[in-house]
């Protein structure tokens, strides 16, 4: 169930939500604050539904392969990969794979592992990894680049998940 949601609310929808919830404008300004943001709301909306409409055109073959795409990506946390050798592998075109990819899960290939990884990260922090390790782990020559990387994404820095 909580998949169906994230496909629903994307993250600038939570965070339209979130502003319109949090609003402490002024009476005289918090109307059109609330406006303006309740029609970026809307906008977004449409846009998925458009988007939604678009992904019935990938043929029933390509989302097979897709979804096979998404697997080998599942199980693959190395810090970089090839899109040429990826496209080679599930015979496919980059282009077709990045285009399509995107429609159907409505994140491009590099965002979606991208967030697997950092979703990765966030579990070793768990179990008590180091950030230090973490960071080589991922790719990051210094991990203060890492921790920055991981604080714009879940906006806290990764040291809350460490383990006292």
């Amino acid at each position: 169930m909580i998949s169906d949601y994230r496909t629903l609310v994307t993250p600038s929808m939570l965070q339209i939500l979130q502003d319109i919830i949090h609003c402490d404008k002024p009476m005289a300004l918090k109307k059109l604050f609330l406006s303006s943001r309740i029609m970026e709301l809307l906008m977004l909306q449409i846009d998925q539904v458009q988007f939604n409409d678009q992904k019935h055109s990938i043929s029933k073959g390509n989302k097979e392969k897709l979804h096979e795409v998404k697997r080998y990506l599942d199980s693959k946390l190395e810090p970089e990969f090839s899109l040429k050798t990826l496209a080679m592998n599930f015979a496919t075109n980059e282009f077709t794979l990045k285009k399509e990819f995107k429609l159907l899960f409505g994140k491009s290939i590099f965002e979606y592992w991208n967030g697997m990884r950092f979703d990765y990260a966030k579990r070793l922090l768990k179990e008590g990894c180091s950030i230090k390790q973490l960071a080589n782990q991922m790719g990051y020559s210094n991990p203060q680049n890492f921790s920055t990387a991981f604080k714009k994404r879940y906006g806290i820095p990764p040291s809350f998940f460490k383990t006292s």
